[in-house]
């Protein structure tokens, strides 16, 4: 039984490359130099969009690239990711993009997860939930943030052009 395409799922698969091409760069893990492949497969077996990147950058960051920029009748609304698919930046860029993004994340405890009021508890993520959103921040900067994703979802700009700038001005 075959999807509708609507959910996809978003893997890099480290490759070793014999010669100096653009996007490969020396990967610690192969050893050796190398490009990731990352591979959009949508739950009807079809796979709509792959992108080589550097082995040393985050796969998160072209996450959104394939949802947006492929050009297929696909409509993805959920697309599921490893770790490697997983930054603060993305997920609320992906959600404001109309996208439900579902990491797997490894290695739970130490990562950050937030919320709006310290007040309300949940039971079973207490142990997660160590920061907190300030809406003045949001507030703030909503003009823009709807400027940025409107341009992603416009195609004026890929998101793997703007996600990296946003994650130098949050630090």
């Amino acid at each position: 039984m075959f999807g509708r395409g609507d959910t996809w799922c978003a893997d890099g698969m480290r490759s070793y490359v014999p010669v100096n091409i653009l996007a490969s760069e020396y990967s610690p893990v192969l050893k050796d130099r190398g490009l990731t492949w990352l591979t959009h497969t949508a739950d009807n077996y079809l796979m709509p969009y792959h992108q080589p990147i550097s082995c040393r950058k985050r796969e998160a960051l072209y996450i959104l690239d394939g949802l947006v920029l492929h050009d297929t009748e696909l409509d993805p609304k959920t697309c599921f990711s490893d770790t490697h698919g997983y930054t603060e930046v993305v997920m609320a860029a992906a959600h404001l993009a109309g996208f439900a993004l579902v990491p797997r994340i490894a290695d739970m405890p130490s990562r950050t997860l937030y919320r709006f009021d310290r007040n309300i508890k949940y039971q079973h993520l207490e142990t997660f939930l160590k920061g907190k959103i300030n809406p003045r921040l949001i507030a703030e900067s909503w003009d823009q943030v709807v400027r940025v994703i409107a341009s992603m979802r416009a195609r004026t700009a890929s998101p793997s052009l703007i996600l990296p700038i946003l994650l130098c001005v949050g630090r």
